[in-house]
C-alpha cells in the first residue's frame, strides 16, 4: 500500500509540473473571474451575486460558495426566480436593509414564504443624506463612511447571521449598491479579502443597474447628481476601507467594537470558508494503477479529469 502511495505522490508533483499553473495548483480561486461569473440570472433582479471565490490570504481557502448572495430588491422576483433560490441556492434567510417606508412601497417577495426567514435588518440611509448628496453638499463616499456608526445595527446583522447554521443568506437594499455593498465589505473585509477584490465586488454594480427603468427615469429627471449617486466609482468604497485600516487595524477589530463576540464572529468565518477544489487530469485512469490514483484522490478535494482508451481497464473500476 505504501508503494502505491509513493506513486499517487510522484504523480501530483509530476501533475504540478505539467498542467497550466491554474489548474495544478488550485490558484483559479475565482477572485479573478469576472463579476458576471457570480451572477445569479433572475427575471426580478439585475444585481444578484455570490460572495463565493474570493482568495483568503495567508491560507489555501477561498470565500464559500452558496453561503452570501447581495441582491437588488426582491420585489419583483417571480416563481421562477423564487423556485430557483430555493432549489438551486437553497435559500434560507432574507435581510431587507431597507426603511420601512421602502417597504411599504415595495414588499419583499420573499418576506411571507414560510420556508424563508425573514429579517428587517435597516441600515438607515437617511432622507437629509440623501438630499445633500443631490445637492452634491457630501459626497457618496462621505455617506459611506457615515454607516460605520451604526454599530447597534451591524451587532444586530452579525447576530442574525451567526444563527444560520446552513443554507444561503440573501442580503438586500433597493438598488444593491451601497447598504449592501456596506455589509459586503464587512463579510469579506472578516475573511481578509484583499482590497482590490472587495472594490472590485462593490464597482461592479452600475454596469448591473444602470439599465433599469427606474433608474433611467431618475436620472433624467435629477440629471448629473442623481447618475453620480447610482455610480459605484472605487473613490466610492476605497475611503470606507481605508477608514477601517486607519482607525481599528483591521475589519474584524471594526466589529468587535460594535460589541460582536468572538464566537459568532468565528462561527460565520468558519461558515464562510472552504477549500477549493484542485484540478486534476489522470491519463490511463481506468488501469490498475490509475484507478487506485483515482479512488485515492476522490477522497479529498480534487475534480478529476480521467482519459483512457480503456484497453486494459474498465469504466467500472472508477465507481469513485
Amino acid at each position: 500500500m505504501n508503494f502505491f502511495k509513493k506513486i499517487v505522490s510522484i504523480f501530483l508533483i509530476c501533475t504540478a509540473f505539467l498542467l497550466p499553473n491554474n489548474l495544478a495548483t488550485g490558484e483559479n480561486h475565482e477572485s479573478k473571474i469576472k463579476t458576471s461569473d457570480k451572477i445569479i440570472s433572475l427575471e426580478g433582479t439585475k444585481n444578484t451575486r455570490d460572495l463565493g471565490g474570493y482568495k483568503i490570504p495567508n491560507c489555501d481557502k477561498i470565500t464559500k460558495h452558496g453561503v452570501f448572495f447581495r441582491s437588488d430588491n426582491t420585489h419583483n422576483l417571480t416563481e421562477n426566480d423564487i423556485k430557483k433560490l430555493k432549489e438551486q441556492y437553497n435559500l434560507k434567510v432574507v435581510i431587507d436593509l431597507r426603511s420601512e417606508d421602502e417597504i411599504d412601497r415595495e414588499i419583499d417577495k420573499l418576506k411571507d414564504i414560510d420556508w424563508v426567514t425573514y429579517y428587517h435588518i435597516p441600515i438607515m440611509f437617511n432622507e437629509k443624506i440623501s438630499q445633500n448628496l443631490l445637492q452634491m453638499k457630501i459626497t457618496l463616499a462621505e455617506a459611506n463612511v457615515v454607516m460605520f456608526n451604526e454599530k447597534e445595527t451591524v451587532k444586530k446583522l452579525f447576530d442574525a447571521i451567526a444563527e444560520v447554521d446552513d443554507g444561503g443568506i440573501l442580503f438586500h437594499c433597493a438598488n444593491g449598491k451601497d447598504r449592501t455593498g456596506f455589509l459586503t465589505m464587512l463579510l469579506l473585509g472578516l475573511m481578509n479579502v484583499s482590497k482590490e477584490d472587495i472594490i472590485e465586488n462593490y464597482s461592479s454594480s452600475w454596469e448591473l443597474i444602470k439599465d433599469t427603468e427606474k433608474i433611467k427615469n431618475k436620472i433624467e429627471k435629477h440629471g448629473e447628481p442623481m447618475r453620480k449617486i447610482y455610480l459605484s466609482l472605487p473613490e466610492y468604497i476605497e475611503p470606507s476601507i481605508d477608514y477601517v485600516h486607519k482607525n481599528y487595524g483591521n475589519f474584524e477589530n471594526y466589529l468587535t467594537s460594535c460589541n460582536i463576540s468572538k464566537k459568532t464572529l468565528d462561527k460565520i468565518k468558519s461558515r464562510f470558508a472552504e477549500v477549493p477544489f484542485m484540478k486534476v487530469i489522470i491519463t490511463g485512469g481506468a488501469g490498475f494503477i490509475g484507478s487506485y490514483i483515482v479512488s485515492e484522490l476522490s477522497k479529498s478535494n480534487y475534480e478529476i479529469f480521467m482519459i483512457d482508451n480503456f484497453s486494459t481497464g474498465k469504466m467500472e473500476d472508477n465507481e469513485s
